[in-house]
């Protein structure tokens, strides 16, 4: 009777077991989502390779924790301001991409042939043309965003950062400072593989961090990276961390 018993019961936590799993939800699989000049945001989710969108932004804002979004050789500029409420406090970022999910953002591409990145023939530049910044990178904490072969320039931070009487707002440091002309970092895990910031200006006025500006990151991985002709008013002309 023992041995019965202890068959029975093994069979029945196998059953729930085995309905259990049934009733599980399906994993989520990160996608691929496509972006190209030549690409169309308007009724597009950017995951088909002959349908690409035409901003990251919009690739971005579609995006699920863990995605890859490729993208093809060109330049992609059209900065915009996005208010993140934190602390019941807005703060505002001015860039043209803005990341606060996991990620991967490759450039390198072409768009017949999604499957190679090439930074270096196919330059794919994000161009901030002196409104804002390239990139910012907000809020993922210990979720990684990938930033590959990609170029960030054009940046201009000037008055955009910490508003005249507000103290390390945006920007760590005294009030109407300005921070991170061609990359911001806060509160993030970041790995920044082939890339080039060049050109990028944190504040003609009061400001750090010309080229990039790290605060309070968890993890920054930085590898075959080129930090050239970025200006700041006050420290790191190349890159500034808090």
């Amino acid at each position: 009777m023992a041995t019965h018993t202890s068959v029975r019961t093994k069979l029945f936590r196998v059953a729930i077991l085995a309905m259990l799993v049934a009733a599980m939800p399906a994993p989520a699989f990160a996608a691929i989502r496509y972006v190209s000049t030549s690409g169309s945001d308007e009724t597009n989710d950017c995951t088909g390779p002959g349908l690409p969108c035409v901003t990251n932004q919009h690739a971005v804002d579609l995006a699920q924790g863990g995605d890859e979004l490729r993208v093809a050789a060109g330049s992609y500029s059209g900065s915009s301001t996005l208010t993140v409420r934190r602390f019941e406090v807005d703060y505002y970022y001015r860039q043209v991409v803005f990341i606060d999910r996991p990620l991967s953002l490759r450039g390198g591409y072409l768009e017949t042939d999604w499957n190679v990145s090439d930074p270096q023939a196919n330059i794919t530049t994000i161009d901030a043309a002196g409104d804002g910044r390239p990139v910012s990178v907000v809020d993922t904490d210990t979720g990684l965003v990938t930033l590959s072969g990609l170029t960030h320039t054009g940046g201009d931070y000037t008055g955009l950062g910490n508003p005249p009487g507000t103290v390390n707002h945006v920007c760590r440091s005294r009030e109407e400072e300005d921070c991170g002309g061609g990359l911001y970092v806060y509160s993030s895990t970041l790995e920044l593989d082939q890339c080039v910031v060049s050109g990028n200006v944190a504040s003609s006025v009061a400001g750090d961090g010309g080229g990039i500006y790290l605060w309070q990151t968890r993890a920054i991985t930085l590898a075959n990276i080129e930090v050239s002709n970025n200006q700041a008013a006050y420290s790191g002309g190349g890159l500034h961390a808090e």
